[in-house]
């Protein structure tokens, strides 16, 4: 990975900005026919799917650290050319855990506050780009977990990218 740009926009553009992240970002309800049935057969597969879409491969993985969660979110380059992958704002990722009973324990966005500027992601051949998040279990049980993972990219090589095909849900068991 090369580096980080980072594009901030004058006061008077913030509002833009902040429509088109909106919009880029639209439509991600889980209606798509085709995400919906691949959302359900990761379920079904433990997590262990990859998508690639766009010369893109994404994974999730998750671990068990002392009393932590671990969840990585892993977007590899897997052409030959270098990708740049562009987030509508600082809010580049979502981690929501969920119990064995579909109650919410855990969401990354929560109570988070995010710039509003456009991030550009430079990615090598054969690189990956890695977020992680650290949940602490306090007294949650690990043993029957929904881990949902999404990454907020709203475009690849300066082409717009629509559905969120960077999403995964699985169960941690």
């Amino acid at each position: 990975m090369k580096g980080r740009s980072w594009v901030l926009f004058p006061l008077f553009l913030l509002m833009t900005a902040s429509v088109m992240a909106a919009c880029g970002q639209g439509g991600n309800d889980g209606t798509n026919s085709e995400k919906s049935q691949q959302s359900e057969e990761n379920i079904e597969s433990g997590g262990n799917d990859v998508i690639e879409y766009e010369g893109l491969s994404y994974k999730t993985e998750a671990e068990e650290v002392n009393d932590q969660l671990v969840v990585r979110l892993k977007l590899e380059n897997i052409t030959e050319d270098e990708k740049t992958v562009t987030f509508p704002s600082g809010h580049q990722f979502d981690v929501i855990i969920k119990d064995e009973s579909g109650s919410k324990l855990y969401d990354f966005a929560e109570g988070m506050m995010f710039t509003q500027a456009l991030i550009a992601e430079e990615i090598s051949p054969g690189e990956e780009l890695v977020f992680e998040v650290e949940w602490n279990k306090s007294e949650a049980d690990f043993s029957s977990l929904t881990i949902e993972t999404k990454l907020n990219i709203y475009e690849i090589d300066n082409e717009e990218v629509e559905n969120t095909p960077f999403k995964l849900t699985f169960k941690k068991e």
